[in-house]
């Protein structure tokens, strides 16, 4: 057993902890289709893009 000094023995504890005993991942969060349709801008009734009454009137300029 060699005699180490205080950085060399503190890298090798940290690296012990954090590589064999490891640390919890974070959780995974699941969304239902709602929150997702909601997160990426669609309404129940409407697109995000034209109301219902407004599709099909684009002109081209």
């Amino acid at each position: 057993m060699a005699i180490k000094d205080a950085v060399t023995a503190f890298q090798e504890i940290h690296m012990y902890i954090s590589g064999v005993l490891g640390v919890s991942a974070n959780p995974t969060v699941t969304l239902s289709d709602t929150m997702i349709q909601a997160k990426h801008g669609f309404d129940s009734e409407f697109s995000f893009r034209k109301p219902a009454g407004k599709r099909g009137i684009t002109r081209w300029r």
